[in-house]
Formats: structure tokens, sequence, C-alpha cells
């Protein structure tokens, strides 16, 4: 275990909880919700805070997050905005298209949760109107130990001054090789993976994935750790990039060996696809 934290850390998982929209299926959905609920899955005491409408999908999500005994103190009830959703697009591709849903709940967090998280875990796409980016910043004036960062960029919402806010905050950074290279189309110096590593003072590793190749470690000491995917079923499952994420911050919270972490969190993601349904 990380020898800074407690021996029942608290998590907070901050952002977007919404339903994806497929042709035929509605899922509950968003990437803070799904690493919370793995690690709730690993008995750990999981926190969401995001918002959520007064209607039938946003009571859809409560129950299910009851359910997989995530806490809900820090989920509202927004009063006039509809829960969110993410229409699936383009299934068919190599990489999955995604659509988000304008102006809804979880673009308006409003509340700051009243203790200091061990662990927060936080994703670009949080922040990308002001009132949950303002809340976000708050929370970021704790003084939180681990600050895991899952780069998940969405056009039209991308915006450079918050990555980059973001990224000086992190401790740890994960990101698919999709969204490293349309950073690099950005600025391929800034966000070069060894110049964020220098840049980032606080920054400890980079973990970046590869589809069905795999993932591979960065850290700062120039150490990295690449494990390739060979017993996976050939087939896309939306959500294996968090159960990854899930899987770092479990490996985080019972290491500090960076091999040790990253191979449970491949074995960890390499089962949860091979038993995911596939939409």
């Amino acid at each position: 275990m990380n020898n800074q934290l407690k021996v029942n850390p608290k998590i907070l998982c901050y952002g977007e909880i919404l339903h994806d929209i497929y042709s035929k299926k509605k899922v509950i959905a968003g990437a803070p919700l799904h690493v919370a609920v793995h690690l709730a899955g690993f008995a750990r005491k999981v926190y969401i805070c995001s918002s959520i409408g007064n209607d039938k999908e946003g009571h859809e999500i409560i129950d299910y997050l009851k359910e997989k005994k995530v806490y809900l103190n820090y989920i509202e009830k927004h009063k006039t905005l509809p829960t969110g959703y993410t229409n699936i697009v383009n299934k068919k591709s190599s990489t999955r298209k995604f659509k988000i849903g304008e102006y809804s709940a979880w673009d308006e967090i409003r509340k700051v949760p009243d203790f200091l998280p061990d662990v927060l875990y936080i994703g670009t796409l949080s922040s990308r109107y002001k009132i949950s980016r303002k809340t976000l910043k708050n929370i970021l004036k704790k003084n939180i130990k681990i600050i895991f960062l899952d780069i998940n960029l969405r056009e039209p919402f991308i915006n450079t001054d918050d990555i980059d806010l973001l990224l000086s905050k992190a401790t740890h950074l994960k990101l698919n090789c999709y969204e490293y290279n349309l950073l690099k189309s950005l600025d391929k110096n800034k966000y070069n993976l060894n110049q964020m590593l220098i840049s980032n003072k606080s920054l400890e590793f980079i973990a970046l994935t590869k589809g069905k190749k795999g993932s591979e470690i960065f850290t700062r000491n120039g150490r990295n750790f690449k494990i390739d995917l060979t017993s996976i079923k050939n087939r896309k499952i939306v959500g294996a990039g968090d159960a990854f994420s899930a899987g770092l911050i479990e490996g985080l919270l019972s290491s500090t060996n960076d091999s040790s972490i990253h191979n449970f969190a491949s074995s960890f993601t390499s089962n949860f696809i091979n038993k995911a349904k596939s939409y």
C-alpha cells in the first residue's frame, strides 16, 4: 500500500454520470461512474461528485449506484437540467464515435465535498463548462495525495488551458493512443510523454493504453513497463479504459511497485473485457 495513505482511504470520483444511447439500448455510463463502481467492487469507500436531473434516467442511475454500494452524498439533483446522455453514433469503426448531449445536469456540479479525499479521480471532460470547472478547481485546492487524471478528449470540448491546469495537479495520468496523438497535434513539444513528465512536477507516471496491443507505463525515473494483451476476446467494449483506470488506482492503493501496479491493472482489464457485454 502507498505508505502516505490511510488504511481505509476515501476515494472521490468527479464528473459526468449519464446514459449511453445505442440504436436499441440505453446503458448507465460515464467514466467517473464506471471507475467508482469498479473500485466499490474492491470494497473501497467511493464517493461520486456529480449532478443528475430530476427524471427517470437520473433515478435509474441512483438506484444502480445504491446497488453497487457507491456513496451518493455528493450527487445533486438538478431542478431544471436533464440527466446527461451520449449517443454512440459510429459503433463499427475501430475507434468508437461519441456525440455528447449538450448542456446537462452534470455541467452544473456545485457541491464541494466537505471531507479531504485520499484519492481523486478526474477526467478532462468534466470541466467542459464553467460551473463544474469552478467546482473542480475548488476541490483541487485540497491537499489530496493521489490525483488520477484520465484524458478523455471529446470534440468540440477540448481546451488546452484546462488540460494544462489538470496536468499540473495530477500525480498519475492515463490516456489512449488516439488521445495522445490528438494532444500532440495541438502541441507536439508540450504534450510529448517525456516533456509532460518533466514539466509537471507532481506527475509520477503516465499510462498509455493501446487497445489490443496492451499498455505501457512511463515513469519519472525513466523506467518503462509494457504489457501486451494476448488473452482477450477480439471485440470492442465500452468502458475498458475505465476498468484499466480503476485497476491502476486499486494497484496504487495496494502497492508501491509500478510493475506490480501495471500487472494488476492489465489483468483486471483483461478479465473485464472477457466478461463484459458488447453493445
